[in-house]
């Protein structure tokens, strides 16, 4: 009896073992933190690009023009981010309310760089603020943290590059047509994040409801 006793308790201590680094990776996931970063440059409709900025959330080291030479950083546009949730029924979201609620106006600074760091998982609004500086502002962008990726492991800090363009100066020359395969210049940055699934999860709901509704009145035809 005593032995079965002991076994039991050793096999109790082994259990114990095995889930301990289990906890402790939990805590570990629990206690991760985010960061939203966003970079700012002087962009205008006569500028080309050499290449596209990115919409995937990856941080991209260098941007330049089609001739190579690196764009100036923007100063003093401010974005606002907010923490938000979709809207039942709706392809929106809108502010999450209570204890989870969060919200906070960041402005760039001389390197066009403005960052929220410390922020929990879940889907943020990222907002340009009207600024004289700019022909109009960029379409509101939706980020999911953690970032999910194709391939590889989820960003914990998202990079966006703003694409609105800034007022032209007097006398700028306009882009010649034959600008090879340089990227011109989009006002919008669109959205990024796990947004679009629920936009297919919604029009899928509806198409299955469609055709239920017209199996329904197939059948109540034929009776």
């Amino acid at each position: 009896m005593k032995k079965n006793i002991v076994f039991f308790l050793s096999f109790l201590f082994l259990i114990g073992l095995g889930l301990a680094p289990l906890h402790v990776q939990a805590d570990e996931a629990s206690n991760e933190s985010y960061a939203i970063s966003i970079q700012k440059y002087k962009l205008s409709d006569s500028v080309l690009l050499s290449t596209d900025l990115p919409m995937d959330g990856t941080k991209l080291d260098k941007v330049t023009d089609g001739n190579g030479n690196a764009l100036a950083p923007l100063a003093g546009i401010s974005y606002e981010i907010t923490r938000v949730t979709p809207v039942q029924g709706q392809s929106t979201f809108e502010p999450i309310v209570g204890v989870d609620a969060f919200s906070i106006t960041v402005t760039t600074d001389q390197n066009g760089l403005a960052r929220v760091a410390g922020l929990a998982s879940g889907t943020y609004q990222v907002v340009e603020k009207d600024n004289n500086l700019l022909q109009s502002v960029m379409e509101p962008v939706i980020v999911e943290l953690p970032l999910p990726q194709r391939e590889g492991a989820a960003l914990n800090e998202v990079f966006l590059y703003p694409k609105s363009s800034v007022v032209d100066s007097p006398g700028t020359t306009p882009p010649s047509p034959d600008g090879g395969d340089n990227q011109r210049l989009p006002q919008t940055s669109g959205s990024i994040g796990n947004a679009q699934p629920l936009y297919f999860i919604l029009v899928f709901i509806l198409v299955m409801g469609g055709i239920g509704i017209k199996v329904l009145k197939t059948k109540h035809h034929k009776f």
